[in-house]
């Protein structure tokens, strides 16, 4: 169980971080003998457009920005899985909530206030 190896845990999330600093995904800054982390803005993409890239083997997947360039030909995640790689998933079909809310005849709502004295 991992909750009886916390050292060996702690261990593991000190040298991620260290190495999310190295790669430029985090900053690290010292101040008054203790480490801040931040994660620095250039690296986050904000889209409302999102992909779907599938693994090649196991088909499992990840939705990540539609501008994303990274994801392609990537390794999968999946702990299970050994040889596969992500590929853009070019039979995506839009979910539910796509079609909800980009149609035209969606009503607007208007918030106003409605308490009764």
């Amino acid at each position: 169980m991992a909750s009886t190896h916390q050292a060996i845990i702690n261990d593991f999330y000190s040298k991620l971080i260290d190495s999310l600093v190295d790669v430029g995904i985090m900053d690290k800054v010292e101040l008054e003998g203790n480490n801040n982390y931040t994660i620095l803005p250039t690296t986050i993409i904000i889209e409302n457009k999102v992909q779907k890239h599938l693994c090649t083997d196991c088909g499992s997947f990840l939705n990540v920005a539609a501008s994303d360039k990274t994801t392609k030909d990537t390794k999968c995640l999946d702990y299970t899985c050994i040889n596969g790689i992500y590929e853009p998933d070019t039979k995506q079909k839009p979910n539910y909530y796509q079609i909800v809310y980009n149609r035209n005849r969606s009503p607007r709502i208007y918030a106003a206030e409605h308490t009764g004295i």
